[in-house]
């Protein structure tokens, strides 16, 4: 009997794509809601790059390191995910200042404003762009991996980031008039 090598080739190709396919359905796409957190963090960019995010954004992070947030970041923005994408850099960013990594925690600011600006419209910077080139470039040698653990961790700590940094009132808060 001749048999072709190509068809078992063929079989994994597709389990590995169908794979990937499911994996991919998970990721977040761009809605109001991730329209709302990168505008929520675009509006606090020069408090994130200077390491000093309000206590609330810093909290949304729940101690994920900042590398699943930069590879979501990365995968979104190929994906043309702008809007997760911008909120996903700016995680890392306030990741990174988290553990004092202030370098990186700059750089990642400045690729979320990048992504800020490719969703809402705006051209990209110079120094932007550049920026841009040399962490594709510093990351061509390097794998930017992270866990699936890693990774649903960074998704859920995302998803938890806030809409708005003006805190709820609660009833007991509400002080009435007395008669």
């Amino acid at each position: 009997m001749n048999r072709s090598p190509v068809r078992p080739l063929f079989a994994v190709l597709l389990l590995v794509l169908g794979i990937s396919a499911t994996a991919h359905a998970q990721l977040p796409v761009n809605n109001d809601a991730w329209k709302t957190r990168c505008n929520l963090l675009a509006s606090q960019a020069s408090a994130i790059q200077n390491g000093n995010a309000p206590a609330l954004l810093v909290t949304a992070t729940r101690n994920v390191a900042s590398k699943p947030f930069l590879v979501l970041a990365v995968n979104r923005a190929d994906a043309e995910q702008h809007f997760v994408s911008c909120a996903m850099y700016y995680m890392a960013s306030i990741s990174a200042f988290r553990s004092h990594d202030a370098s990186d925690g700059a750089d990642y600011a400045v690729l979320a404003d990048a992504e800020f600006r490719d969703a809402t419209g705006q051209s990209v910077t110079f120094s932007e762009h550049m920026k841009r080139m040399k962490f594709k470039a510093s990351n061509l040698t390097s794998s930017l991996t992270s866990s699936p653990a890693e990774t649903q961790a960074a998704i859920d700590a995302a998803g938890t980031m806030p809409l708005s940094l003006t805190l709820p009132v609660t009833r007991a808060e509400v002080s009435y008039p007395k008669r």
